[in-house]
């Protein structure tokens, strides 16, 4: 606990700016005598110790625009199923140098997993500041009333996720299948997988290629199967198997009040880029009941059976609320905006081993929180699939297209057809504010001189401190992915 004698002493040390930038690095780096002066500054004992420069310009950052730092990416340990979209399409072009593959960049955050950082320059040294430091002294400034009124963080998450490619796998399959192109497929083999040639198989989708193959695997391993097709089996399984581990897990995520210590997590996906045949797992089918999805999961069952596939494209948005059983498919590059949470339960993970073992199931969990009396099937899939509720566009602004309105987060998206067209924003009325660059680039004003243009693969957050403020472009077809959170006091 501080006391007079410390604060004495901090005042004194932070009297030159050296001084308060090693308090600032104590601080950072988890050093005691940091955590007692910034516990001091957060206290207020001591005004002096508020009114200097760093502390300051730490507080003035809550009032301006932040750029978080561009390569928040989780590691290959956590996520790897992971591809190199989110590189080569966006992050490589920022200067990020990586080589390894990526699963997700966390682009807005507060999460103690992966919290943002922003860059300060103070006394010709450069400091990477947390999130956290500009919530515990400005989140009134940060955050604005509306999002203050139930909690003190980063109400919104918003992420780049990148399913590992699949067409590898399908281009080994279709290498093998030339090979033994000349042999005789079996009329009952034709009968049950439909289709006149092994090739054919590669023009599936990836749902209907792994159906194909769990039957295919079965017909080698019968006693009926030709010899010469048996050499086959080993290549297919492995294949097949290694294509699945570029699949997300079959989970599930909790709805508030499911468990008293757990938030809630619901979300919602646009789709960047989608190699054809590439889909996402979404609800479950028409015919499949409670008790035989708990069956089969219990069983170790191929869970994707019971699910919808759906195919996506380009600029497709789906939203997946709380309680919604779902997986994204391999070959998928897409933004997610979520709840400020990692509560997920995993029913199915596509007979992945790490490290030697399965990741963890969650079977009882999965069952208490699943909506089982939400809609299924179709139903479901075409009312969680989005089209823009609203489209408003004045001379000289962008189109401005609405795809979610409701809690605990708007998303819109900000598209500028060219140059001539600009969006005019204001933090005032709904607090903090995040934006996603997909394609283009965008300059931001305020009222403070100065201007910052961002390219794709950028994001930034307009704390609503800022309020009023303009985006424009010198890029035809520039879009911008817009979030906002809701407050959930309801």
């Amino acid at each position: 606990m501080s006391n007079s004698a410390d604060v004495e002493r901090w005042t004194r040390v932070t009297a030159t700016q050296d001084g308060e930038g090693y308090l600032l690095e104590q601080y950072l780096t988890g050093e005691s005598e940091g955590a007692d002066w910034f516990n001091s500054v957060k206290a207020g004992m001591e005004s002096s110790l508020l009114e200097r420069p760093l502390v300051q310009q730490l507080i003035k950052m809550s009032e301006e625009p932040l750029l978080p730092v561009v390569d928040n990416f989780t590691p290959p340990q956590r996520t790897p199923w992971g591809g190199y979209d989110i590189l080569r399409k966006y992050k490589s072009a920022l200067g990020v140098g990586t080589t390894e593959i990526v699963g997700e960049s966390w682009e807005v955050s507060g999460h103690p997993s992966f919290p943002n950082r922003f860059t300060l320059s103070y006394n010709e040294q450069s400091h990477c500041i947390p999130i956290d430091v500009l919530e515990e002294l400005a989140p009134q400034r940060l955050y604005g009333s509306e999002c203050l009124a139930t909690q003190h963080k980063m109400p919104l998450l918003v992420k780049m996720l990148n399913s590992g490619s699949w067409y590898p796998y399908r281009n080994e399959m279709l290498s093998l299948f030339e090979a033994t192109a000349a042999l005789e497929v079996p009329a009952h083999w034709k009968e049950a997988l439909g289709l006149k040639d092994l090739r054919q198989l590669t023009n599936l989708n990836n749902h209907d290629l792994h159906s194909a193959l769990s039957l295919f695997e079965m017909l080698l391993e019968s006693d009926s199967c030709p010899e010469s097709f048996k050499p086959l089996l080993p290549p297919i399984a492995r294949i097949h198997q290694e294509m699945l581990t570029k699949n997300l897990s079959v989970q599930v995520h909790p709805s508030s009040g499911d468990f008293d210590d757990m938030p809630s997590k619901t979300e919602a996906w646009t789709i960047l880029h989608a190699e054809k045949g590439s889909g996402i797992y979404l609800g479950i089918k028409e015919e499949v009941s409670k008790e035989q999805f708990a069956e089969a999961m219990v069983a170790g069952n191929d869970l994707s059976q019971m699910l919808n596939f759906v195919e996506v494209e380009e600029g497709d948005v789906f939203f997946i609320p709380a309680g919604t059983l779902h997986a994204i498919g391999a070959g998928i590059l897409l933004v997610e905006v979520q709840e400020t949470s990692e509560s997920t339960f995993r029913a199915y993970d596509w007979g992945r081993m790490q490290d030697g073992k399965p990741r963890p199931l969650h079977h009882e969990e999965t069952m208490q929180v699943t909506a089982w009396d939400a809609p299924r099937g179709m139903a479901l899939v075409d009312k969680l699939k989005r089209e823009p509720e609203a489209q408003v566009q004045m001379e000289g602004t962008c189109l401005v297209e609405s795809f979610i309105d409701e809690k605990p987060f708007q998303q819109s998206r900000l598209t500028f057809q060219n140059a001539e067209q600009e969006y005019l924003g204001d933090t005032t009325p709904t607090g903090i504010q995040a934006f996603t660059i997909v394609s283009g680039e965008v300059t931001l004003h305020t009222d403070k001189p100065g201007a910052t243009t961002l390219q794709a693969g950028h994001s930034f957050i307009i704390p609503a401190a800022v309020g009023s403020y303009r985006l424009s472009t010198a890029v035809d077809n520039t879009q911008v992915l817009q979030f906002t959170a809701i407050n959930k006091d309801f």
